[in-house]
Order: C-alpha cells, then structure tokens, then sequence
C-alpha cells in the first residue's frame, strides 16, 4: 500500500535546515525544486507526497499532516494535485 499525504511544510525552518547541510544560502526557488526532486507536488499551499518519501523531512519541518488516499500511485498524486 503506497498512503498519499497532504502535508503542509515549514519552509523557513527546511530552508534553514537545508542550507545547514550545503553550507551555504539557499534560495526559495533551490527549496521548491529539492521538494520536487524528492517526490513532493505542489497543492495550492500544501504538498502531496508518497508515504515513502516522507522520510526526506525532519519531523520539525512539518506543519500539519493528512491522509489523503490510501492506494495513490505517482499519477494519482499528480491528478490530486492538477485538481
């Protein structure tokens, strides 16, 4: 079972935690893309993710969470998200 999430990020706190780890300022846009890369897809001011890639994120950048489908494939994160 691959468990969909709508998950309402800390940005300032990932973007602090994650110029720590580079050593150096990260802008907004570098923050949106490492969210992409890692699985992530923009909803409104949320994000809708796999269950599997949750484990990108320190629990301290998430500011809320919710089930959204509990059987979603990538498409169907995709097709949440366009709608």
């Amino acid at each position: 079972m691959n468990r969909c999430f709508r998950v309402k990020l800390n940005l300032p706190l990932l973007t602090g935690n994650l110029a720590r780890e580079d050593a150096r300022d990260i802008s907004h846009d570098e923050v949106i893309r490492w969210a992409q890369e890692a699985g992530f897809t923009r909803c409104g001011d949320s994000w809708l993710v796999a269950e599997a890639n949750l484990g990108h994120l320190d629990p301290s950048e998430v500011l809320a969470i919710d089930v959204i489908d509990v059987t979603a494939t990538a498409s169907d994160i995709a097709q949440l998200a366009a709608s």
